[in-house]
């Protein structure tokens, strides 16, 4: 039977609706679209790629390497398997990337192309990578395995027998170009002992995490020439490495903690039940492992020593054998079953434990204190000759709770030095990395003068700590709280229950405008200071929080204990004196508390000149000697701050906010551009060290400028003094 009028018109129906709500939709969906053409960078392509595939992953440089070179028929991943075979033959590297390798690859690729032609600039960045033809590839990739596996051997010899324990798997990338490089060089004392200072300074401290592809562009040559007779590298100058640190070291999300284990290993350790020395062999068959030496169940069943007690000087390299023998009991005795049960003498025993350079006597004694503090200096005395310079800070002669026959030293466990002439108190230890750096990157060391930091373990323990301080304790104390629940609580307990005043009381948000509710110590930072971190980490490894200030209008960003641990080295290499403002206002304010004077800053008193208002400066001196600079010709800003008569921090600061247009010519003291330079105009992108070069100014190797080229406090005054003569006539 046919189907009725209605029954086709109800399919006509049917079949419109499909067409208007699934086949036209279709017709007139707008698909997005990027041509790229021959002449796009594959640099660019690769940005493109990451903006457009956010759902998706990321486009490494690997990855389009592999396709350019695919073009040539050269199957990239078929050759990174068979390199990558053959370093995981080192357990060392196995941690080792694709990209690490290609890195090297190109650090050796452009620094031989330098050599050749000097106006080619060393690196390692993802456009180096992608410049590599198939040719360099194939020079430079066999020497950079070379290298990597002459780093191996150089690890196993500093005593790191696993890819868990390499502090910096990136510090790899320019160690592998320097020994490949080198080649049989390599072996030399002298050489070998230049390369194993840079590397113990990069590790303790601290300079090689975050994005450093910068840094190691400067390594390659620095390090080669310093090989040679050449001037220290940044790394080795730069480093720096506080005796208080050893007590913040805790897990091995710090390569400084690493680095101090592989030392403590390096003096050949016995195992305490086998009297084993603990060489590689060792490590792997006996489960070897970082253990308390005073065990966590007798830190808790001795609060005072709980925290301290965590930190590395408390830990040593045991045999999973040992570790079970030890439990949860006091050294005493311990030791007592572990000289029964493994037929060891008394005698021998100490032996076995002064190879751990543990005192025998404090550890038979149960003697926490007289334990820490010996086996502290000795950690610092092996820092201090792996770095080749001293830690610096204060010199720390008691562990915890003891008098030095000074002022009384405080509440148990917080050794208050006698020289100190004030005591401020923080919530915890990255609070006093902070105000550490901030006097440190702003070259500021006098805002700590006579001023020691107590790092507390939250506001709670801070408020009884800061009780306990004043009963014990004659000379002036602040407390720096955070502004939330937490820091009101303590600040206003202190106030009514224990009559603190309000002058000794601080918080976070008295640095900051407005009134916010929380104001916690990483909102002094600017935001996008923050978010470069949280970018180069990655936001899940590094955030517990990011949340927006209402007040304020700016992002809160709250950090989890792993970022924690980063941030320090990452502000060390990236913050600018212009990001700390807030913590150097936060510095002068805690000092004017304490009593203490407050330091000029570097510009202040000085050059107060006729025809200026009463205490401004006048940089007209100054000013006329940067525009007199011609092509060719550089200067420091310590040589204009002597000029001038004030200091090169504050000269840096005025150029940077000036408009004078001859400013790059005003170089570091080791004629380098100040990082994070920019011109008057900020959309200029010329690099400042091609215009520098074009003007007929020279670079060594290491990119520092040369030094018959540099004008310097006699010739700024001849300078000056021919100009004004010319004038006159």
């Amino acid at each position: 039977m046919g189907s009725t009028a209605a029954e086709i018109t109800e399919r006509r129906d049917r079949w419109a609706q499909i067409q208007e709500m699934v086949v036209n939709p279709f017709h007139r969906y707008q698909v997005p679209l990027i041509l790229l053409n021959r002449a796009t960078s594959k640099d660019a392509v690769c940005q493109v790629f990451e903006k457009v595939n956010t759902g998706g992953v990321s486009l490494t440089v690997f990855e389009l390497l592999t396709a350019t070179y695919a073009a040539d028929e050269f199957n990239l991943r078929e050759d990174w398997t068979r390199w990558q075979k053959r370093l995981a033959s080192y357990r060392v590297l196995r941690g080792v990337e694709s990209t690490d390798l290609l890195q090297s690859v190109a650090l050796l690729s452009t620094w031989n192309r330098k050599r050749q032609r000097p106006e080619v600039a060393v690196g390692c960045k993802r456009k180096d990578i992608l410049e590599l033809d198939l040719t360099e590839y194939g020079a430079w990739m066999g020497p950079a395995v070379d290298g990597y596996e002459n780093a191996a051997r150089f690890l196993f010899d500093e005593h790191f027998f696993d890819a868990r324990d390499v502090p910096y798997r990136t510090q790899l990338i320019p160690l592998a170009a320097i020994l490949a490089e080198l080649g049989s060089r390599s072996q030399n004392y002298g050489v070998m002992a230049r390369i194993r200072q840079w590397f113990w300074c990069g590790v303790l401290g601290e300079l090689y995490g975050g994005s450093i592809e910068s840094r190691f562009a400067r390594v390659l040559p620095q390090v080669l020439s310093w090989g040679d007779g050449g001037p220290e590298p940044d790394t080795v100058v730069e480093a720096n490495f506080r005796a208080e640190r050893v007590r913040t070291l805790r897990t091995r999300n710090s390569a400084a903690y690493k680095g101090i284990h592989a030392l403590l290993l390096r003096a050949s350790p016995l195992d305490f039940r086998s009297g084993r020395t603990i060489d590689s062999q060792v490590y792997f068959e006996d489960g070897v492992d970082i253990h308390h030496v005073f065990p966590q169940a007798w830190l808790a069943r001795h609060p005072e020593f709980a925290e301290i007690g965590d930190c590395i000087v408390n830990k040593t390299a045991l045999s999973a054998a040992s570790n079970r023998a030890i439990g949860g009991r006091a050294p005493s005795q311990y030791l007592q079953t572990i000289e029964r049960e493994a037929g060891i003498s008394p005698d021998r025993m100490d032996e076995l434990l002064a190879s751990h350079l543990i005192d025998p006597h404090a550890l038979r004694g149960d003697d926490f204190r007289s334990f820490f503090a010996a086996r502290e200096q000795a950690i610092l005395d092996l820092v201090q000759q792996a770095m080749g310079k001293s830690a610096a800070g204060i010199a720390i002669h008691h562990a915890v709770g003891e008098d030095d026959g000074g002022p009384a030293s405080g509440q148990k466990g917080f050794p208050i030095p006698g020289d100190a002439k004030a005591i401020l108190l923080v919530e915890g230890a990255t609070d006093e990395q902070y105000l550490r750096l901030a006097a440190e990157i702003c070259q500021r060391p006098e805002l700590l003068r006579d001023l020691h930091i107590v790092s507390c373990k939250g506001a709670a323990d801070l408020a009884s700590r800061a009780v306990a301080l004043r009963v014990g304790d004659r000379r002036p104390i602040v407390a720096l709280f955070d502004r939330d629940p937490n820091g009101r609580a303590g600040r206003e307990m202190l106030i009514s229950r224990f009559a603190f005043s309000k002058q000794q009381l601080l918080t976070y948000g008295d640095v900051l405008e407005g009134n916010s509710e929380v104001v916690e110590a990483e909102d002094l930072f600017p935001g996008t200071l923050l978010q470069g971190f949280v970018d180069t980490f990655g936001q899940e490894s590094v955030l517990s929080e990011r949340v927006m200030d209402p007040h304020r209008h700016v992002w809160h960003f709250g950090f989890n204990a792993h970022g924690k641990e980063l941030i320090a080295t990452y502000l060390r290499g990236t913050a600018t004196c212009a990001d700390l403002g807030p913590w150097v206002r936060l510095l002068e304010m805690i000092r004017s508390r304490a009593g203490l004077t407050v330091p000029r800053p570097p510009d202040s008193g000085h050059g107060h000149h006729a025809g200026t208002s009463e205490g401004a400066y006048d940089w007209s001196k100054i000013d006329r000697a940067v525009r007199l600079l011609r092509a060719g010709q550089w200067t420091t800003y310590g040589d204009l701050a002597q000029l001038g008569g004030t200091a090169p921090l504050a000269v840096g600061q005025h150029l940077a906010a000036s408009q004078l247009p001859g400013a790059y010519r005003v170089l570091d003291s080791f004629g380098r551009v100040r990082p994070g330079f920019r011109w008057v105009d900020g959309s200029d992108a010329r690099d400042p060290i091609e215009v520098l070069v074009q003007e007929g100014l020279r670079f060594d190797a290491g990119g520092a400028a040369s030094e018959s080229q540099r004008l310097r406090v006699a010739d700024l005054e001849s300078l000056l003094d021919d100009a004004t003569g010319q004038e006159s006539e």
